[in-house]
């Protein structure tokens, strides 16, 4: 028992380490898995298949570099109400961006849809100008 309580923290720990090495190396933080159906992971059965649920539906690296370039496409030159289209390289993904609310502070909020394998997924970012870099915050 002693093992199995060890090998599922030893997971859960390289699990995080791997999503903060890759969320270290880019300023924008979005995680691109359309999957929303995970089950509860109170065994390393149920946590590979969460991991796999998400791997499988995980937008290509070259989509997800679409709809990163459409979020800083509407921070930078879209009103209130636009928004960004985006399509994948191979058409099996696209996404809009729409910049909901622009702040006196210069903050924007920008409702992001994705879609890919025939699952969607949408969420609200918020990006604050700083040093001359959007910064992005969870909502």
């Amino acid at each position: 028992m002693v093992s199995y309580a060890k090998m599922k923290t030893v997971t859960l720990g390289l699990l995080i380490s791997f999503s903060i090495i890759g969320c270290s190396s880019n300023d924008y933080y979005a995680d691109m898995s359309v999957n929303n159906r995970y089950a509860p992971s109170d065994s390393i059965v149920g946590l590979a298949n969460n991991f796999i649920m998400h791997s499988a539906y995980n937008v290509p690296k070259q989509d997800r570099d679409q709809h990163e370039s459409c979020v800083y496409f509407a921070l930078d030159n879209a009103n209130v109400g636009e928004s960004c289209k985006w399509r994948g390289v191979n058409n099996d993904s696209n996404g809009t961006v729409r910049v909901s609310a622009i702040y006196p502070n210069g903050c924007h909020d920008l409702i992001s849809t994705v879609w890919y394998r025939g699952k969607t997924k949408s969420w609200v970012d918020r990006a604050c100008l700083q040093n001359n870099r959007w910064k992005f915050f969870t909502r």
